[in-house]
């Protein structure tokens, strides 16, 4: 999120029936980790990190990506 005019964050979703663990790295460090109940999802956002690359380990079957949104 440092570029003016861009917003951009990561989305993990849990598509399964039991809740997962979550933990995003970005360059090797963990910048959040917690619980996604089933068919939930987390999208959280780093403001003013600029790293990479960025790592999404699940302690179960999960859908993650990264979304940029620009004006």
């Amino acid at each position: 999120m440092a570029s003016p005019g861009f917003k951009d964050w990561v989305l993990v979703a849990n598509p399964g029936l039991s809740a997962i663990t979550y933990n995003i790295r970005v360059a090797g460090k963990s910048v959040r980790s917690g619980v996604i109940q089933p068919r939930q999802n987390v999208t959280p956002t780093f403001p003013g990190l600029i790293a990479g690359p960025v790592e999404v380990i699940t302690s179960g079957p999960a859908i993650a990506s990264q979304r940029i949104l620009s004006n």
